[in-house]
């Protein structure tokens, strides 16, 4: 029993879900009082928002590299589907201009060199 001097110890005013339909109310004291509701401290509204913000930014940051990787690869793809046909017509005009000549040999010994087994 309550002395005349002791205060009702409050609960939190959320409802919970356990399994399935079945749903009650927090057992958790309350530690805070937001518009006339009592909130223990996982419950209170601040807090909540908080962890939900958190949340929020970190599977937006996960999407945003997610699609910047997968932007990548199409780059890369599209690149690599029309590399040889733009090469070819590259070498047919290479004879018409020395830099391009320079170039194209440039990459060719590199890619031989990326070619090429390594001894190890």
């Amino acid at each position: 029993m309550m002395g005349s001097d002791e205060k009702p110890k409050l609960r939190c005013c959320k409802t919970i879900f356990g399994g399935g339909w079945n749903r009650s109310g927090c057992s958790k004291p309350a530690k805070y009082t937001v518009d006339g509701k009592h909130y223990c401290g996982t419950h209170n509204p601040a807090a909540e928002a908080a962890r939900n913000a958190k949340s929020e930014a970190k599977y937006k940051a996960q999407s945003e590299a997610r699609d910047a990787e997968w932007k990548a690869k199409d780059i890369a793809a599209l690149k690599a589907k029309h590399f040889d046909a733009i090469f070819t017509c590259a070498k047919m005009l290479a004879h018409h201009d020395t830099e391009l000549a320079k170039a194209i040999k440039t990459y060719e010994r590199a890619l031989a060199r990326l070619e090429k087994p390594h001894a190890h």
